[in-house]
């Protein structure tokens, strides 16, 4: 069904709309449910980032977390209707807010942050 529309239909708008009706029954993305799956995967990975980083604007927080779930710029895109090219540029002000270098992976300086701090625990 979700193929037969992509094909039919080519605003992105509509498209993630439906997209979220089809697998959620709503019209918009439930965003607590997915940070919940996003920690139930990722070892709490989301309330980490955010008790760790509350700088971070609430649009920066869901590009990481959509970053976190692998989702390219594009897709990130249409989840946070933007273009792709805004999603690089926010990922791009992430990684120096957070001191990331240049083109550095923003999954993997989470995953070593935290583990750095899960290290220095014990």
């Amino acid at each position: 069904m979700l193929e037969s529309y992509m094909i039919s239909n080519e605003t992105n708008g509509k498209f993630i709309r439906k997209f979220n009706e089809i697998v959620y029954g709503q019209d918009s993305l439930d965003w607590e449910r997915l940070y919940e799956t996003i920690n139930s995967l990722h070892n709490n990975l989301f309330n980490k980032i955010k008790n760790e980083f509350p700088f971070l604007s609430d649009q920066e927080f869901k590009t990481c977390c959509l970053t976190i779930a692998r989702l390219s710029n594009s897709e990130i895109g249409i989840i946070l209707n933007n273009s792709a090219s805004t999603v690089q540029y926010r990922k791009t002000y992430i990684r120096k807010k957070l001191g990331i270098p240049h083109q550095g992976n923003i999954t993997d300086f989470f995953q070593v942050y935290f583990n750095n701090q899960s290290s220095g625990d014990q």
